[in-house]
């Protein structure tokens, strides 16, 4: 069990005074955690495995030469077979550092996953950022504010809409992992825990080629968020409301940026906030066991374990009307609405349906896995 204490200096606060900063907690390893684990241990594994196979071989030709006794000869192939499982299955199991996204949204528009690696949207068309129908092979979904963007199982990238800022020009990308789209920019996180951006950066939120060991990102309005294998957090582009002052957030599991505001969750369940709260999108202090956050425009979006999902922020479309949500898996936060994916592969949506974003209703056979 991990213990930490978080400093809370004057600059480095939340605006809703959040104790999130400040207090001891225990810490237990989320999914995302262990998975890091697995894959420093995988590492090791390989050196060590190398070392005691060189030992067997050495070994079993001692046994022939000496003709060592053969009931020692069961437990050598015990041994050999306790490696083979040690180098083949494990590695399967420590490959996946990716959060998968099975609903996204936009400015004013949605998408989702199916099970069938397809994908379709609703909402604002007007750049073609719903064009996405003919996409096959998805793995991962991300939503900017007039584009959308989708992981390929072969570790491509693919996107469509609005191109004014080269938020679309990743074709060229290869060896992702995971993908973020922000306002008017795209974020990459690529398998070696390296990032890649391209788009809009008016505010430096694309400088993350120096980023190592990142394990999630997000983008907001015009920021980015790294999570690192540490559990600590790193921020660039626009901090006009402290949004990226994450320097001091230790032990998290878990980040989502919004317009201009941050969520962070920790491993124990608990959520803080960082950035703009004129709305009171940060007043998440009193969340508690929480299992996924997404930060809208100027709401937020809390899952809890059970299930349900609370909601903070401005309300003035109902977009934080999620009481009533049961059975949900995964959540998404845009401008002006919400969206909820339920554990039979049906979606909800609350919020703006101006454009017709909130129109899924029909969705069925939506991919119904969460991620790490």
């Amino acid at each position: 069990m991990l213990l930490a204490k978080v400093k809370n200096p004057k600059n480095c606060h939340s605006p809703s005074g959040n104790e999130f900063f400040d207090k001891t907690a225990d810490i237990y390893p989320t999914k995302r955690q262990i998975s890091v684990l697995k894959f420093r241990w995988q590492i090791d594994t390989w050196t060590l495995t190398n070392y005691f196979l060189r030992i067997l071989l050495m070994t079993k030709k001692h046994d022939q030469i000496h003709h060592r006794p053969k009931k020692l000869r069961p437990i050598i192939a015990l041994i050999e077979t306790i490696l083979v499982l040690i180098i083949f299955i494990l590695p399967s199991q420590a490959k996946d550092n990716t959060i998968q996204s099975h609903i996204a949204v936009g400015l004013h528009h949605t998408i989702a996953l199916r099970s069938d690696e397809t994908v379709g949207a609703v909402g604002d068309n007007r750049d073609g950022q719903c064009d996405v129908n003919s996409w096959t092979g998805i793995v991962q979904i991300a939503a900017g504010w007039r584009h959308s963007v989708g992981l390929k199982a072969n570790n491509r990238v693919v996107a469509v809409g609005s191109n004014g800022s080269n938020q679309c020009n990743v074709s060229s990308w290869t060896n992702i992992e995971q993908i973020a789209a922000g306002g008017l920019h795209t974020v990459g996180l690529k398998s070696n825990g390296e990032t890649i951006a391209v788009g809009d950066n008016r505010y430096g939120q694309c400088d993350v080629s120096s980023w190592t060991h990142i394990v999630q990102i997000a983008a907001g309005w015009y920021h980015t968020v790294g999570l690192k294998s540490d559990g600590s957090v790193v921020a660039v582009g626009w901090n006009v409301s402290g949004q990226c002052n994450v320097e001091y957030w230790l032990d998290i599991g878990q980040v989502s940026a919004g317009g201009l505001h941050t969520i962070a969750l920790k491993y124990d369940g608990k959520v803080g906030a960082l950035g703009e709260t004129h709305f009171g999108q940060c007043d998440v202090s009193s969340w508690a066991d929480v299992a996924q956050v997404s930060a809208g425009g100027f709401h937020s979006l809390g899952l809890r374990s059970d299930g349900k999902v609370i909601a903070v922020g401005w309300n003035e479309y109902g977009q934080c009307n999620v009481n009533s949500w049961l059975d949900i898996i995964q959540v998404a936060a845009g401008k002006n609405h919400s969206v909820g994916l339920k554990s039979d592969g049906r979606v909800v949506a609350v919020g703006s349906n101006e454009y017709g974003q909130c129109n899924v209703s029909k969705w069925k056979f939506i991919k119904a896995k969460t991620g790490p």
